[in-house]
């Protein structure tokens, strides 16, 4: 794809390509599947492209008449293969509406490693609990204050976006205040 932004980054809209259309042309039987509808008409106006490990691009696809679709396809390096797969399909737009990226896919390979991340953060955090604990009952044994608990582990931090890990992170900081309380003098 000519005009790729750095890596990362969403180029500008640009008027598509033959490859572009390649690359409709590919997914077109699933987007028919998706979308329940056969498409007499089916050509690419403009996309935009992002460079990651591959290339996301969003595509807007002239329908017909004044219907248009947007798709998101994921296009792997040619050394992984090349394959093309259809992300998501927006139906109802039209030639005005601004073509940008869809909302953030998660793909079988990015939620096997969040949750492979997942499971090490909530083993620290057991973990942690359990050595914050130990602490305590070592310190009200020898009449020793505790000074400070620490907070949740740092590794937590790294998935604020995922839900279960924040109700994890409250649940910690609630246990900690309430031992905290409890070891006060």
């Amino acid at each position: 794809m000519a005009n790729q932004a750095m890596l990362g980054g969403w180029t500008g809209t640009q008027d598509a390509t033959e490859e572009t259309q390649q690359i409709c042309d590919a997914v077109k039987d699933q987007v028919e599947q998706r979308t329940n509808q056969d498409y007499v008409v089916y050509k690419a106006v403009q996309f935009r492209s992002q460079l990651v490990a591959g290339t996301n691009l969003t595509i807007k696809v002239f329908a017909g008449e004044e219907d248009y679709i947007h798709l998101s396809v994921f296009q792997q390096l040619p050394c992984d293969g090349g394959k093309v797969e259809l992300r998501n399909v927006e139906v109802g737009k039209t030639k005005y509406d601004p073509l940008g990226p869809f909302p953030y896919y998660v793909s079988s390979v990015d939620f096997d490693f969040l949750e492979m991340h997942f499971s090490n953060v909530i083993s620290s955090l057991h973990k942690n609990l359990d050595n914050i604990s130990s602490e305590i009952i070592r310190t009200q044994q020898d009449h020793v204050r505790v000074v400070d608990i620490p907070a949740a582990p740092p590794s937590m931090k790294e998935y604020p976006g995922v839900v279960s890990l924040y109700k994890y992170m409250h649940a910690f900081d609630k246990k900690s205040k309430h031992l905290r309380h409890l070891t006060a003098d």
